[in-house]
């Protein structure tokens, strides 16, 4: 797969997800998925089972409400692809080569994904956490208990001149 930055990589995904989008809907099951894939013509054949679409679409979760993989969901899915794939290539090597040194440097490179990806754990970890806090500060501000910050400063201004 050649690409030359993350903006071209995302480039070629869109434009791959465009071609696998058959009837322009902007959304792909996995009927139209396998058809898609058909037309590209590989060198060998590909059908995915809803067993693969289930596993690919880390089970279900990157579908949407009608079960149909977006843009988004989509990018994730092959970016999530070619990361397993570098991964398997990169251990593939360091068990057939011979030579000691390109055996370190896959072992660093190895370890070296894997840094990455706890990183990127972390961040969505913590993006998750932020976005629970807004949700749950949204769900507290819109709620009856708390109508307005004025309301709510004088109720706890009041309430404290009376003690």
């Amino acid at each position: 797969v050649g690409f030359t930055s993350e903006q071209d990589l995302t480039n070629k995904v869109a434009a791959l997800y465009q071609r696998l989008d058959v009837d322009d809907s902007g959304a792909v099951d996995l009927q139209e998925l396998n058809e898609g894939l058909r037309k590209l013509n590989l060198s060998r054949a590909v059908a995915l089972s809803p067993d693969d679409y289930e596993l690919i679409t880390q089970g279900g979760a990157l579908l949407d409400e009608d079960g149909e993989l977006g843009p988004e969901g989509f990018e994730t899915m092959i970016r999530t692809q070619l990361g397993q794939f570098v991964r398997r290539k990169v251990v593939n090597a360091m068990t057939s080569v011979e030579d000691e040194n390109l055996q370190q440097l896959f072992f660093a490179v190895k370890m070296l994904i894997s840094f990455v990806d706890q990183m990127e754990k972390k961040s969505l970890s913590s993006q998750k956490q932020s976005k629970t806090r807004k949700q749950i500060l949204n769900k507290l501000f819109k709620s009856s208990m708390c109508t307005s910050f004025a309301d709510w400063k004088s109720a706890v201004f009041e309430q404290g001149d009376k003690d």
